[in-house]
C-alpha cells in the first residue's frame, strides 16, 4: 500500500473511532429511565444513523486498502 493510501486508511479509522464514540454516547443516553418514548426512538434513530455512518467508512477503508469483496463481518462469527 503506498503512502497516500495509507494515510488516508488511517484517517478514515480516525473518524470511526469518533463515530463509535457517538455511538456510545446514544447506547449511554439509551439506558435512562428518564426518557419517554419518543426519547428513545430519537436516541435509536441516531444510533442507527452512526451505524450506517460507520459500516460505510468500514467499507470506504476495504475499498481503499484494496479489498472491496471482503466479508462485511470481517471474518469475525456473528454472534446471536
Amino acid at each position: 500500500m503506498d503512502a497516500d493510501r495509507r494515510e488516508l486508511t488511517q484517517l478514515l479509522f480516525v473518524e470511526a473511532t469518533a463515530r463509535i464514540e457517538a455511538a456510545l454516547e446514544c447506547a449511554i443516553a439509551g439506558q435512562s429511565a428518564e426518557l419517554a418514548a419518543a426519547d428513545y426512538v430519537s436516541v435509536a434513530r441516531r444510533l442507527r444513523a452512526v451505524a450506517h455512518n460507520l459500516a460505510a467508512l468500514a467499507d470506504a477503508a476495504l475499498v481503499i486498502a484494496g479489498k472491496p469483496d471482503d466479508d462485511p463481518r470481517g471474518g469475525i462469527e456473528a454472534s446471536s
